[in-house]
Parts: C-alpha cells; structure tokens; sequence
C-alpha cells in the first residue's frame, strides 16, 4: 500500500488540477468521477497502513467528488467502504447510519442490499 501512495497522490492532484480549468460540464463530471474513484482508493490505502487521518481525509474528497459528479453507484460504493470501516472499529450503529443514508438518496436496489448485508 504504502508503495502506491505516491502514484495514486499524484493521479488524484492531477485529475483535480485538471476540474480546476474550465471544462465542459460532461468533462468535468467524469473527472470528478475519476477524482472519486482515486480519493477512495487513498482511503482503502490508508486503511492498509493505519493511517486513520488520512483515511477519513480521503473519504471526505472521494465524497465530495462523487457529489460533483452526480455518480449514485460510486457515492453508494464510497459510503459503502465508510461504512465497513465503522464497522471495524466496532461502531455497528454509525455503520448502518452510513449504509441508510446511500440508500435514501435512491441508490439502485442491489447496491442497498449490499450495503445492508
């Protein structure tokens, strides 16, 4: 894990360094996507190395990217990993308050099971 970081860093500063410049709106969207898919990526990685500051931190921009870009499956998956992560720390209650809030916002049926299991 440790040994991605730095490429997964320097794509994720890229992809916002690129939302940065005016771009057309379908453009900015998929890289705020883009952004959203690396920030959860940073934050799968910093569970792996214990980094609990930098987890949270990269579950915040992965959620504030899938919002700009209006992707309900990749918001549902980020929410989704936060929610396994409460669960670990053994906070089952704020687990399911992540897991309910992703399926209130109209995530597809399959997805909010999966969320629940």
């Amino acid at each position: 894990a440790r040994s991605m970081w730095a490429s997964v860093a320097g794509h994720l500063r890229m992809l916002v360094d690129l939302m940065r410049a005016p771009q057309p709106e379908q453009v900015r969207r998929r890289l705020a996507a883009l952004g959203g898919e690396a920030a959860g990526l940073l934050a799968w990685l910093a569970l792996d190395v214990g980094d609990e500051r930098g987890r949270e931190r990269s579950h915040d921009i992965a959620l504030s990217l899938t919002a700009e870009a209006g992707d309900p499956a990749l918001d549902a998956y980020v929410r989704g990993f936060r929610s396994q992560v409460r669960q670990l720390e053994g906070r089952p209650h704020a687990a399911l308050a992540l897991a309910s809030k992703r399926s209130k916002r109209s995530a597809p049926a399959g997805r909010v099971a999966y969320l629940r299991c």
